[in-house]
């Protein structure tokens, strides 16, 4: 299962740019916190879990989990590439409805690419890429509000503090001749605000992405690019570095590296090297968990942020309970994330032991809810 889920993610290649940002030119102060990943296994008995089995109807069959937000009592699933659908659960998996429907017309949407649930005007809003849309509905209702339409190409988008929006674009902004990947608008999307992290060097070489640019925490909004081991925070004003990724055994593209790569675009000796080409970021109270891609491979680490130690999972991703789950995770909740279990012939049995007698491999995959004890 934890290779099957990395050959899907590779499926799922997107053309970005990459660019080496390490100096970026609009970055306050250097306020960054290390993290450092190392090599020193986790006790599986130090795990927690809990099992949802998401109900199957002929409605809201699901073949890809891409991300998960479990609020209000209710459980958010969307799979932007297969059903390309926004379903919603109760919290013991049973299915209650459907957010907008797939099509042109309003509350519609044929590229769900991501969602937001937006605390501060309670409302939930979906990212409807190819149409260069941000549709919203009501958080409570799920009834459709109204739709953003940006007068600009965007690759993701996700609402800041102040309730504007920070929009991402590989090929970049322009503004008085430097191009920068981040503008941030007002809502009503008529003034642009501020741009943040300038491009250095543009290509159009193609990398594997396994999740958005940007990610939540306490309501406050995180911007990283797949490459470049810093994430910042984003406020209304301005980036601030905030984590400065490290792992042990490895070490994140170098700038002459990429630039080499990028001019006789041989993607493949990326894809196969020993440095780290992407990665995923979920964040906690008490956690931080992270999956790297290296030599074609994920390597997973989970950081405690109270003690400032690291644990590797791969001794448990290929035995005991986790063996069956898909990586990276796709979701937090509280202070513990969340993963899924597609049923397939070869967990069958396991599932039907453990969790659920009926299953079958037609089934809609299984929520695995983790928690990680100090």
């Amino acid at each position: 299962m934890f290779m099957n889920s990395y050959t899907i993610q590779i499926s799922l290649f997107i053309l970005i740019l990459l660019a080496s940002c390490l100096s970026c030119k609009d970055k306050e102060t250097d306020t960054a916190e290390d993290l450092f990943f190392a090599s020193s296994p986790l006790c599986e008995s130090k795990v927690l879990y809990d099992f949802i089995a998401l109900e199957t109807t002929e409605n809201n069959l699901i073949g890809y989990i891409s991300k998960i937000k479990i609020v209000q009592n209710k459980i958010f699933v969307l799979d932007a590439v297969i059903s390309k659908t926004l379903q919603v659960y109760d919290l013991k998996g049973r299915y209650l409805q459907q957010v907008g429907a797939i099509g042109n017309g309003p509350g519609e949407y044929t590229t769900p690419n991501n969602f937001y649930i937006d605390g501060l005007n309670n409302v939930l809003l979906i990212i409807n890429q190819s149409k260069s849309q941000i549709i919203e509905y009501d958080l409570n209702t799920l009834s459709y509000k109204k739709t953003y339409l940006a007068p600009f190409y965007f690759a993701s988008a996700q609402p800041v503090s102040n309730g504007h929006f920070v929009w991402y674009q590989p090929m970049g902004y322009e503004m008085k001749r430097i191009k920068y990947y981040l503008q941030i608008t007002e809502r009503t999307l008529e003034d642009v605000t501020n741009y943040h992290y300038p491009i250095d060097f543009p290509t159009s070489l193609g990398l594997p992405s396994s999740q958005d640019v940007f990610y939540e925490y306490e309501d406050r909004s995180f911007f990283f690019l797949m490459h470049n081991p810093i994430i910042y925070e984003i406020t209304p004003s301005g980036i601030q570095s905030k984590y400065r990724l490290k792992v042990e055994g490895h070490q994140f593209l170098p700038l002459d590296y990429l630039k080499s790569i990028s001019e006789n675009r041989t993607n493949n000796t990326v894809l196969a090297s020993d440095y780290i080409v992407s990665y995923t970021f979920h964040e906690v109270k008490d956690w931080i968990f992270s999956s790297f891609l290296v030599n074609r491979q994920i390597k997973s680490g989970l950081f405690n942020k109270k003690e400032g130690k690291s644990f590797s999972l791969s001794s448990f991703e290929k035995e005991g309970k986790l063996m069956n789950l898909s990586l990276p995770f796709v979701g937090t909740y509280y202070n513990g994330f969340i993963g899924y279990i597609r049923p397939a012939e070869k967990n069958l049995e396991y599932l039907k032991k453990n969790i659920k007698e009926d299953i079958s491999t037609e089934d809609n995959p299984i929520l695995c809810l983790i928690k990680f004890q100090e």
